[in-house]
This record gives structure tokens, C-alpha cells and sequence, in this order.
């Protein structure tokens, strides 16, 4: 199965131009130019919103993995985005990974509903947790591999898994930014 969830399009060439787009407006605003938002503060703004949408997507592409990982007949799942971010590559398998290995209990989210009197019925139990998953090696043969965070994040990729996915960057590989991980059983 591919899972090619939508993402920021970051790895993408229009993403690069995009960029420097900004970074020209933002230089011109500066400089006491008329550009993008007429002057200042708004970089911070535009982070702050770019922020926030990659974890929006992040969530989106954790929920995806997961549902993905379920389908009983399947034998392989590529993950894949065109984005740059560790959120939502190397973060987002990390969080599979622990997900799979968090023997039982229920995800985030997915808590059941309170026992106070008179509340309403608990939500039907989310489906078990697959086994049997693991993370396999992605195309042997590519160089560029996933980025070990270490302590930095809650959420990151140990060096043996980081070395088991791939990554691809426009400055580096002499194509569009993408991540690919593959999970088995």
C-alpha cells in the first residue's frame, strides 16, 4: 500500500520559489519598502502560520499511518511526502513506532467516554493496535537517509530507524525534497 497523505509541499520546487519570494518581500519591508505586509512583523506572523499548519498536517498524516496500518491484508506500507519537515517525516513514523510498540491501552484521542451519571454512551472502542509492523530499510541503494533528533524531541528517530528511511533534498540529491519510510510484516 503507498500512503501519499497531503503535506506542506515544502520538497517541492514551487515551495523554494515560494520562499524566496517571501524572503525578497521580507527583505524589501526592511529596507522601509512598500513589499508584502508593508513593513515589518509579519515574519514572525507567517512562521507562526506555517507553524501551525505543518502540525495540522502532521496530525492529518499520523491518523492516516495509523488507519493504514490496519488494513488486515496488507503486507507493506510506504509512507511518503513531498516535505522537508521532521515533523512530518521522521516525527510522524516515531510516533507510529511507539504507537506500535505501546503494548495495549488506547491512543490519544481515542479515550472512552466519562462514567459520570447521565453522560452520554461512550464511543465504540477504537480497533486494536496491529502487530507485527516493523520499519524496514527504504531503497538500500539511496544515500540520503532520515535525521536522528535524539533528545532534542519526545518524538524522533533512533540512528538504527533514521538510517531505515530515506530523504531526498533539492541542495543535496539534485531533485524535489521528499521522505519515504516503509513499514512491514
Amino acid at each position: 500500500m503507498l500512503l501519499d497523505p497531503s503535506c506542506s509541499g515544502s520538497g517541492t520546487a514551487s515551495a523554494d520559489v515560494d520562499a524566496s519570494l517571501a524572503a525578497a518581500a521580507a527583505a524589501l519591508a526592511e529596507k522601509g519598502g512598500k513589499g508584502a505586509g508593508g513593513g515589518g512583523g509579519g515574519e514572525g506572523k507567517e512562521e507562526e502560520k506555517r507553524r501551525r499548519r505543518v502540525a495540522k498536517l502532521a496530525s492529518f498524516q499520523l491518523a492516516a499511518l495509523k488507519h493504514a496500518l490496519r488494513f488486515p491484508n496488507a503486507e507493506r506500507v510506504a509512507y511518503s511526502t513531498c516535505s522537508v519537515h521532521a515533523e512530518e517525516n521522521e516525527r510522524v513514523v516515531a510516533a507510529v513506532l511507539a504507537w506500535l510498540g505501546g503494548g495495549g491501552g488506547e491512543d490519544e484521542g481515542e479515550k472512552k467516554g466519562s462514567s459520570l451519571p447521565n453522560a452520554a454512551p461512550p464511543p465504540p472502542s477504537p480497533p486494536p493496535r496491529p502487530e507485527g509492523w516493523r520499519l524496514a530499510r527504504a531503497l538500500p541503494a539511496w544515500s540520503t537517509r532520515g535525521i536522528p533528533e535524539g533528545d532534542e524531541s519526545p518524538l524522533s528517530l533512533s540512528p538504527e530507524d533514521a538510517a531505515k528511511v530515506i530523504r531526498a533534498h533539492p541542495a543535496t540529491d539534485g531533485t524535489d525534497g521528499f521522505f519515504v519510510a516503509v513499514f512491514e510484516r
